[in-house]
């Protein structure tokens, strides 16, 4: 995608589930770390990630000429919670990240428990 002379191409990849129905909706879920009750409705921060780390990227990578030092997540709301954890669980992964209106809740401990200084998760 280009804009103008002056704005970089780009390769965006959206993610959507194709429904707001809980059967096939599973933002609350990806996006969320496990909890410490083992509810079964949280939890698959990592499992996202790893398929986002393991298939989507090196899929996107392959078959586009992507620059990988150039990755940006971005995630609004529920999505905007797992840009966070996915700063303190894989720093590298993205060199920016975005959180549009991050909800926190119900998992903010985990924030303010593994708190890191800015420069640790590249945060300005």
């Amino acid at each position: 995608m280009g804009y103008d002379d002056f704005t970089p191409e780009a390769i965006i990849v959206g993610i959507a589930y194709g429904s707001f129905d809980p059967g096939i909706n599973k933002r609350s879920y990806d996006f969320s770390m496990p909890a410490a009750d083992n509810t079964p409705t949280r939890g698959g921060a990592d499992t996202f990630l790893n398929f986002l780390e393991q298939e989507l990227i090196p899929s996107v990578e392959n078959r586009y000429f992507a620059a990988p030092n150039q990755r940006v997540l971005f995630g609004q709301g529920r999505g905007g919670h797992f840009v966070p954890y996915t700063a303190y669980t894989r720093p590298n992964l993205f060199r920016g990240l975005i959180a549009s209106n991050p909800t926190l809740l119900p998992q903010k401990d985990f924030f303010s428990k593994n708190a890191k200084a800015p420069s640790e998760i590249k945060l300005l």
